[in-house]
Order: C-alpha cells, then structure tokens, then sequence
C-alpha cells in the first residue's frame, strides 16, 4: 500500500472490520488499508484528522470482493499532497481490485483531494456520498496494466466537490470501459457533473446534474480524448448562469476521437436564455466526430440550443443526426451547424425539430425536413387537369402520397396543389398502374403547385391517362 496506515489487513479472507473510530492527530498515516484480501466486509467505521501525507483514509490494493459500506472519511489534516477519502484499487501493476463493493452509505466529506477513487475490475459503488471534496466526488482510474473496466455507480450523490461530481481518471490513454452511470445526483460541483475522458461503452442514464460547472471552464456533461459508444439518455440538466456552461459537449479543444455517440430524451433548461448551450460540440486540433445522434431532447432558456461547430481545417465530421428535439426560449442560434471547410460536415441531417436553424455556407444537410423551419407537411390537392373527379388517395403530407387520375381517358396533364415553398418544388413521379407504357413526369412548378405530363414510351408524346391509374408521387421544397 502506498503511505502508512494505522490498521492493515494482509491475505485475508472472510474477515470483517467494522466499529472503528479513528482520529489521526500527529499520526502521519491513513486508518484502514487492505492487500491481497478475498471476501472481506469494511464497515461502520469513522475516520478524521489523518495525516496529510497519507493518499487515503481507508484504501485496498489486489483485493477481491471488498465490501465496504455506512464507512465516514471526513476532515483530513490539512497540506500535504491530497487526501482522499477511499481509495480502492492501485495503478500499479497486479494492484487492482477486483469486483468491488461499496455502499451503501459510506461518507468521503471534505477531504483534500477526491472522495472515491475506483481502479477495478468489476465495481458496484452505489448510494454514497462525496460532498466538498478537493478533488472530484467519484473517479474510475485507469492506467497501463491495471484496466478499469464494468463499473457502475448507481443512487450515488456528489455535492460541492472542487473537480467534477465523476470524472474518468486516465494515464497513458489507457480507457475506462464498459460503465454504467444511473440515478446520482451531482449539484454545485465546481467542474463538470460528469467528465467523460477515454470513456468507452458507457451508460449514463436518469442522473440528476444540478448547477455543476460553477468555474464556467466546463460543461455538465463532457466528453473528450477517445471516447465511443457513449448513451447520454432521460438524464434531467440544469445548466448554470456562466457564459460557456452546456448541458452536454463534446470537446475539441484538444484532440479528440468521439464516435457513436447518443444523446437522447434528455431535459436540459438554463438558467438565463443570454447564457450557455443546451448541447454544443465545438472542435478543433484535427478532432473526429462521427455518428453523432441528438434525438429526442427537451431544451429550453440557454443561448444556444444545439450548436454544432467544426472550427478547425483538420476536424471531421461525418453522419450527424439530429431528431425530434424541441428547442424553446433561446436568445442566439436553436440549432446551428457550421464549417471551416466546404463540406466539412457530411451526412448532416436536420428532421422533425422545433426552432429555427443557422447553417453556413459551407454545409448542407442531406435530409432537412418535418421541422417547424420547414414547409409545412400539409397534404395536396388537385389543382385543375387529370380526368373526372381525380383524388389525392393516401398521403403522408407532400413527401409521399397517391393520386387517381380520374376517369374519361382524355388528359395528359395535371397541376397539383402544394404548400407555399421558397422557390418551388421538385417532385418524382410514377405511374404504378401502368408502368409499361406510361412514363409521367414534371414539367414545371410555381411555389405551391407542380405541373405533371404523362408521356407515352413508345412514341415519347404526351399520350392521355388509362383510366383511374395511380401516380405515386413524392416532393421536396427548394
């Protein structure tokens, strides 16, 4: 173990630790340290006033299936290099714990550095509390050889910590992987809520993220470095009063490589709508962004909805996907893309979102509909031509719908009624009655209407309708 202690338990097995009180004084040391344990249970025990050249109150190292709970880490002395209140696993080589246990209850309360510091293979840590913390409330730590993998924090709370509420805690670029961040609540934390760094096949769902980021330097929710298969879902965020608090971002600052993210269901307000994002990625230092998804979020009274800025030559994005929000009470931009770049930004699409939109030339979106910017999804109408007592059968506004083209036999042509567009209109048309012989197609639009012609494919003249065929027709708005 790393520093002294006052109690430490060597290749135990089954051992149980519990009613200790402890008050460091002149001791130099921490109070409770375990190595090379199996099955062991930590518990009610209270510790205060260790010394500050101690890294931990209570610690383990190469230990399997600690259970510590109803523990209290309070108040070390003061100086030193950092106390923290647990510290459960080592980054040294063979140190790592494995499949941890801790909670319910145990307490890591103004230490000088963080409050819980993970380093396992296999965690449970659920229904603890980090409150004013110097460090971060609750940390998986990684490094080369002693891999954090399948932690999951769950019910946890981490209140007024100097750092972040959790954060992943990574040395030579070692990812954490596989976590599942569920139902803690993280308030007034001076940093992120949640810092998501080399953080890979993470959960993070039905937090609470209250007022975190008091220093304006971060966002309530931040992903950077390599980063991947991230779920951000149903979490409820209350973005804060500082100029550049987000509710979610994706960092660029430095380089970065974030792929397959998912941000979706969340509901994140602001405090003030002249300050802050709701969902912001903003990259530079020749950062990746690739299959991003934003589907489905509540935002309201920030700044920026969802800001979405490549700002560098080197960035890539590709296949960003943004969905179903509903974007209100924002003082700049609902959702803005834009590029260093001419097509800097491939496989944008925009659909279904409320709002408006700010995009730069040098973007274009590949699909950009059913959002309140957009034509209304109104169904059409005959106009004049077809044959007698022609009928628009089925529609899904003017995107996809079927037209009769009457009876008689007589008419070539037809004018179909549309909703109001900025220019006019481009439509597909298909005769699926009689394919073989008929080819219909468009011959000319004004803003609300689409003229149609139907051509023989024999002789290539307009030739009359069979009676009642159907045209299968679809329109975009340009």
């Amino acid at each position: 173990m790393g520093g002294f202690v006052a109690v430490l338990f060597t290749t135990c097995t089954n051992c149980r630790v519990h009613g200790g009180s402890f008050d460091g004084k002149t001791f130099k040391g921490g109070f409770i340290a375990l190595t090379g344990c199996t099955d062991c249970e930590v518990y009610g025990n209270y510790s205060t006033n260790v010394g500050n050249t101690s890294p931990y109150q209570f610690g383990s190292n190469n230990s399997t299936r600690t259970r510590w709970h109803g523990n209290v880490a309070a108040s070390p002395q003061a100086g030193g290099t950092g106390v923290r209140g647990f510290w459960l696993g080592n980054s040294n080589v063979g140190f790592i714990d494995t499949d941890t246990i801790c909670g319910p209850n145990n307490k890591a309360i103004s230490n000088t550095a963080s409050g819980f510091v993970i380093e396992a293979a296999g965690a449970q840590v659920f229904g603890n509390y980090a409150l004013s913390n110097a460090g971060s409330g609750f940390l998986s730590s990684t490094a080369t050889g002693s891999q954090s993998v399948d932690h999951n924090f769950i019910g946890n709370t981490a209140i007024g910590n100097t750092f972040h509420g959790y954060q992943t805690d990574v040395t030579s670029s070692v990812p954490v992987l596989r976590v599942t961040l569920s139902g803690n609540r993280f308030e007034g934390n001076v940093s992120s809520a949640m810092y998501l760094n080399y953080a890979q096949f993470f959960s993070v769902t039905g937090n609470l993220c209250i007022n975190n980021n008091t220093a304006g330097t971060n966002a309530e929710i931040e992903l950077l470095g390599a980063t991947n298969n991230i779920s951000i879902t149903g979490n409820t965020i209350l973005v804060n009063t500082t100029a550049n608090s987000a509710g979610v971002q994706l960092y660029g600052g430095i380089t970065s490589t974030l792929t397959d993210i998912a941000i979706s269901g969340n509901d994140i307000t602001g405090g003030i709508n002249s300050q802050g994002f709701g969902i912001e990625a903003n990259t530079a230092n020749s950062t990746t962004v690739k299959r991003l998804s934003i589907v489905g979020n509540v935002i309201a009274t920030v700044n920026h909805g969802i800001s979405l800025r490549a700002t560098a030559a080197g960035d890539v994005w590709d296949d960003i996907a943004v969905i179903g929000n509903t974007i209100t009470d924002v003082a700049a931009d609902y959702l803005r893309f834009s590029g260093t770049n001419a097509n800097q930004i491939t496989k944008a699409r925009a659909i279904g979102n409320s709002g408006g939109i700010t995009i730069d030339a040098n973007t274009v979106l590949i699909e950009n509909f059913g959002n309140t910017w957009n034509v209304a999804l109104t169904a059409p109408t005959i106009s004049s031509g077809f044959g007698t007592s022609p009928s628009v059968t089925q529609n899904a506004g003017y995107r996809s719908f079927s037209i009769n083209v009457g009876t008689g036999g007589a008419a070539s042509s037809g004018v179909i009624g549309l909703p109001a567009a900025a220019h006019g209109w481009s439509c597909a048309v298909a005769d699926v009655t009689t394919p073989a012989g008929n080819s219909t197609v468009q011959i000319g639009s004004s803003t609300t209407t689409v003229t149609v012609t139907n051509f023989s494919r024999t002789t290539g003249l307009a030739t009359a309708w069979p009676a009642s065929d159907i045209l299968q027709v679809s329109c975009w708005p340009n």
